[in-house]
């Protein structure tokens, strides 16, 4: 009994040592609708950005607005963050399979994969056709793998004043000082031959970071124990300072600390390293 107790005060000291980071995107090419989608258009095309999740995995829609069928080529098209870019298609294989094994994460993630048991090669076509009047989604970036921005960004040369501390701060960036610049480049065709390609390439950047505890940055409702998962499921709130379409979630290590991060390359969000020293049987 002692053994448990002395268990559950150490995870409720875990859980209230955590931060978490609040992260909104801007962009200065591709517009904010008013239900917080990030949304172009012209007259071939309608695509619409969302990146509420956690380490803002990059999500996008594209419509065909065309009577003909519109394609897009993975090869030629790339997710760019600083210098550094990663092309959409990789000249390679992929092996899925997946054996339900639980494990549970004691911020709220339940993990049901485990080795694999089966496996099926797959290689993704280099083009994706798009017919009239229809929709294509992609997600495979993300936009901050690993923990909560650091000291590096989240310090005194950025806080907002203005802005009540009392709960939670708030820092504040422009294009040219932000901790992240990223693009989205794509490559498309009206015709199968790809003779007559059109190429759109769209910038974002990181604007503020909110930074406080649990409770400051997803309200009262907050559980430490459940963690952040289930805040993460809502529909984000249209006008919220903290959540929105627009915006993503990071936190910091079980300690409150974050571990600083040198992204050379784009990170995808289906090789994302999984922490397994926090898993535990159930």
């Amino acid at each position: 009994m002692k053994n448990l107790l002395c268990f559950i005060l150490l995870l409720l000291c875990t859980a209230c040592a955590r931060q978490y980071q609040s992260v909104t995107i801007s962009s200065n090419q591709v517009k904010l609708q008013q239900d917080g989608l990030f949304s172009f258009e012209n007259d071939t095309v309608r695509i619409q950005y969302d990146f509420h999740s956690l380490n803002g995995e990059m999500k996008f829609s594209i419509f065909n607005k065309l009577t003909t069928p519109l394609y897009i080529n993975w090869k030629e098209s790339a997710f760019i963050i600083g210098p550094h870019f990663s092309t959409y298609w990789l000249d390679q294989y992929v092996s899925n399979g997946y054996v339900y094994q639980k494990f549970f994460d004691w911020d709220g993630y339940i993990n049901l994969r485990g080795p694999y048991l089966f496996s099926v090669a797959k290689r993704d076509d280099q083009t994706s056709f798009i017919p009239p009047n229809t929709s294509l989604m992609q997600f495979e970036f993300v936009v901050k793998p690993g923990t909560a921005y650091g000291p590096t960004y989240v310090n005194n040369t950025h806080l907002d004043k203005e802005q009540p501390q009392n709960k939670a701060k708030r820092y504040q960036f422009t294009q040219e000082n932000t901790p992240t610049l990223f693009r989205n480049y794509l490559t498309f065709s009206t015709d199968e031959q790809a003779t007559q390609k059109f190429v759109l390439d769209q910038q974002f950047w990181v604007s503020t970071i909110v930074q406080g505890s649990g409770k400051a940055i997803f309200g009262p409702g907050f559980d430490p124990i459940i963690g952040i998962n289930p805040m993460l499921r809502r529909p984000p709130a249209r006008k919220s300072e903290i959540t929105g379409y627009n915006r993503f979630i990071l936190k910091t290590a079980s300690d409150g600390t974050t571990t600083p991060m040198t992204q050379t390359t784009p990170v995808r969000q289906k090789t994302m390293p999984v922490d397994i020293s926090k898993q535990k049987n159930q």
